[in-house]
């Protein structure tokens, strides 16, 4: 037991090398399915701690074969299954059925929540098992998990609650950076509701600078991905700070090539008053893409800003 639990820390170290050390070391004492059971899951974390937030298909295929070949071992730990599962729902049941003590008792409320989910259970059942699940097991996956099911039910106050407790507390696997733009979303959610225009009414100013904060901590995690960009530099140009706004959409564009990060850094500049700066842009997206039907118009509203700007010196 000690030494799987050490196991566990030095996975999460990202010290693979040791952990699987270790578990060779405790392997005498364990019978073989299980060594190979404890190999999966250790190897399902470490894939999991890759992830990005991103869709990346070499990810998810690595993330699938480690899953499958967790399912198969279903066979050889435990009683001998009779009837192979029928759904989803009940391979995940069984797989968490199947873990290690020490490990069950702490995941049980996550298995009645993920379980949920895959037996298509409504929204407020779902999030009622993950409550329960954070009353007693309150690591950063469940509440990660938790605040992603009020998120989208548009419960956005108790979601940024368990969200921003997911960004700064241990978890299983590395969700923190997840956590936290998720938390900013709801967020922008409370701050400015469904307005995306250009300049939105602010509803909530406290959560205005929340959002504002937060995304500055995000930015010291490491530079934003083309997703998080796409969103975020609307909270920097909502609170008028354009200079951060402009560093995001320029990462945004480096990282991506996007015109839409050049069309939205074009409108940022019309909101700042900086037509000059516009006109620049423009060139760099006329590099990128001279036949972009709407580059024509976006010039010629730059233009027309920059003269009514002139007229009223």
């Amino acid at each position: 037991m000690i030494e799987t639990g050490t196991t566990g820390v030095q996975n999460v170290n990202r010290e693979m090398p040791k952990a699987r050390a270790l578990l060779k070391a405790a392997s005498n004492a364990l019978p073989a399915n299980k060594v190979a059971l404890l190999e999966a899951l250790l190897d399902l974390i470490h894939v999991a701690r890759g992830w990005d937030g991103s869709a990346d298909a070499k990810w998810i295929a690595s993330l699938a074969e480690t899953w499958t070949k967790l399912q198969r071992l279903l066979e050889s730990v435990g009683p001998k299954v009779e009837k192979p599962p029928e759904s989803s729902a009940d391979a995940l049941a069984l797989i968490f059925d199947r873990m290690p003590p020490f490990l069950r008792k702490g995941m049980e409320g996550m298995k009645k929540g993920v379980v949920a989910q895959f037996e298509g259970k409504s929204g407020d059942q779902v999030a009622e098992a993950l409550r329960e699940a954070v009353e007693v097991y309150p690591e950063g996956l469940v509440r990660f998990m938790l605040g992603s099911v009020l998120f989208h039910q548009k419960k956005f106050a108790e979601a940024e609650k368990h969200l921003l407790a997911a960004s700064s507390g241990p978890a299983i696997v590395p969700i923190q950076r997840q956590a936290l733009f998720a938390a900013i979303m709801a967020e922008i959610a409370q701050a400015w509701g469904k307005d995306d225009g250009a300049a939105p009414e602010t509803l909530r100013p406290e959560k205005a600078r929340a959002a504002l904060d937060n995304l500055r901590r995000l930015m010291r995690m490491g530079r934003l991905t083309p997703l998080e960009a796409s969103y975020l530099y609307k909270v920097a140009r909502n609170n008028g700070e354009y200079d951060l706004a402009r560093h995001i959409l320029t990462d945004w564009f480096r990282e991506s090539a996007s015109v839409e990060a050049l069309q939205k850094r074009v409108e940022m500049e019309w909101q700042a008053g900086c037509y000059f700066v516009a006109l620049e842009v423009l060139k760099t997206w006329e590099g990128q893409a001279p036949n972009d039907p709407k580059l024509k118009d976006y010039r010629a509203e730059t233009v027309r800003r920059l003269k009514q700007a002139a007229g009223e010196l």
